[in-house]
């Protein structure tokens, strides 16, 4: 039974990796809307509403993406009840200091290193903590 709930976390994990995959697609997209909205604020005084957006589609994509993450980070939370909970807690550790790095530096060729770096980093985890379940425990084999 322990064996078949693995196998269901992982598959989700799975979808774990395509957001990160339709996230690279979309980098530079939202790095140039974090890197307007941290200067909107900073020159506005306050956070754009999404009637200050240039283009609808704009609020659009960061909502899709914002409802990628949460799946993501919890996901992850939900992992620190597996045998890979050092690797999820490390994530969730790496996360927090990363988002608190980017809070202060959130544009520019810092930002942008950071996050394809945090990015990269968490797909090769999530890839081989999914493809370790699957390949080494015999479940789908």
């Amino acid at each position: 039974m322990m064996g078949f709930i693995g196998d269901i976390y992982y598959i989700v994990g799975i979808f774990a990796l395509i957001r990160l995959i339709y996230s690279f697609r979309d980098f530079s997209k939202i790095s140039d809307l974090k890197d307007w909205s941290f200067r909107f604020k900073t020159f506005i005084g306050r956070k754009p509403v999404a009637k200050d957006y240039p283009d609808k589609k704009d609020i659009e994509l960061l909502g899709a993406h914002t409802a990628l993450d949460i799946f993501e980070w919890i996901w992850v939370a939900c992992g620190l009840f597996s045998g890979n909970s050092e690797a999820f807690f490390a994530i969730i550790a790496i996360g927090l200091a990363y988002k608190y790095v980017t809070a202060v530096v959130s544009f520019g060729f810092i930002y942008k290193s950071l996050s394809i770096i945090f990015s990269i980093l968490r797909f090769l985890l999530y890839l081989s903590m999914i493809s370790n379940h699957f390949f080494h425990t015999g479940t789908l084999i």
